[in-house]
């Protein structure tokens, strides 16, 4: 369903767009300007999705591992819950296994 004002609404955006980029081609610094611009916001998202990660392996440590090894968690030997430093230490184990593992690297194996 295209209506006719989200179409101008695309039109204008692109025609932005291109005169964005014709003036970065005679002034070179307004990269820089661009990027100092967007860095906050980029900063801002990159921490709310960490935030987020710790957040949700916390709930599902709390959610699986006592079903999991409910034996274990009576006797001590695994916690029940974990805190944000523990899941922190979790999630930098998991990213450096991520990357050994070569996650999200891009390769494609070849056959």
């Amino acid at each position: 369903m295209n209506s006719p004002w989200l179409i101008s609404m695309w039109r204008a955006a692109l025609a932005w767009l291109c005169r964005t980029f014709a003036q970065v081609k005679q002034k070179p610094w307004l990269i820089v300007v661009i990027v100092l611009a967007l860095l906050p916001a980029l900063v801002a998202l990159l921490g709310g999705v960490f935030v987020l990660a710790l957040f949700l392996l916390e709930v599902l440590w709390a959610w699986t591992i006592p079903d999991l090894f409910p034996g274990a968690v009576e006797q001590g030997l695994v916690a029940r819950t974990i805190s944000w430093f523990t899941a922190l230490k979790i999630l930098i184990v998991v990213i450096f296994l991520g990357a050994l593992a070569g996650v999200g690297g891009g390769r494609k194996s070849e056959r």
